[in-house]
């Protein structure tokens, strides 16, 4: 006894469907589970120089200081910065269940750069008007404090000639004395004194110089370091303040770029 299948064209139809919505239901179940591992967070160690200062903004929503984070699988923005630095915007990759290091060294910014340099010139200016005066009066003062001891050695050598003329009784001792000696200690008391004078009055001339230079000093203006990248920055991420908060703009470096 023979049993014969007849299938029609409605059953092919039929098989068809089903075997469809397999493929559909097992595609849908793949997608899901890759879907779902890529959003299983990974973790981010972020070695960022200056490492105690660094500052960063997460997906432009979230500012944060902190060396780890944890975050679902995929790319993520990062908006680093540092008081002196200037801000590097980058995306970073999280791998699900995976540590991933980045390492960071934040450029110093445009503004700090210029502000050294014109500290530099305020710091040289300063010792110009401040340091080199006083110092070159306080040498002068020395010179002058030598010369005057010379000064008063030679007046006394002329003294005590004076005092030996007038005790002396041999006429050749006196003649000798007042021919030979005393004109020579005269001598050595007149160039004493004149150098003594000048050196004074070069070291008096010195002082009221600098008196003036160290005034006119300190009406220099200190330069000061607006950190308009700390302005830019805030702007990144919403600032909350006394009327409830605001959002603001700022520009940025893409990492990728450079």
């Amino acid at each position: 006894m023979k049993t014969h299948v007849t299938m029609n064209s409605c059953g092919h139809v039929a098989i068809g469907r089903h075997v469809l919505r397999f493929a559909l239901l097992l595609g849908a179940h793949g997608l899901m589970a890759t879907w779902a591992h890529a959003q299983s967070p990974g973790t981010l160690r972020l070695f960022i120089d200056p490492g105690h200062e660094f500052v960063f903004v997460l997906d432009g929503k979230h500012k944060m200081q902190q060396r780890e984070v944890t975050l679902p699988g995929g790319p993520h923005r990062f908006q680093f910065w540092a008081p002196t630095r200037r801000i590097v915007d980058t995306t970073l990759a999280v791998f699900p269940d995976r540590t991933v290091d980045f390492k960071l060294r934040l450029p110093f910014s445009t503004e700090y750069l210029d502000y050294q340099l014109r500290m530099d010139e305020f710091r040289k200016n300063r010792m110009l008007n401040r340091a080199l005066p006083l110092g070159l009066t306080g040498i002068s003062a020395v010179v002058s404090a030598v010369y005057f001891s010379k000064y008063k050695k030679t007046h006394d050598q002329l003294q005590e000639d004076v005092d030996q003329y007038r005790t002396l009784t041999s006429p050749g001792a006196i003649t000798q004395l007042k021919e030979e000696t005393m004109p020579a200690h005269q001598d050595d008391f007149d160039k004493a004194e004149r150098n003594f004078f000048i050196s004074l009055g070069v070291t008096g001339a010195l002082a009221v110089a600098s008196t003036y230079l160290y005034v006119k000093s300190s009406k220099l203006q200190v330069p000061v370091f607006e950190d308009k990248e700390r302005i830019k920055f805030n702007g990144l991420a919403w600032v909350p303040d006394g009327r409830g908060g605001y959002w603001a703009g700022g520009l940025t470096i893409n990492l990728a770029a450079r």
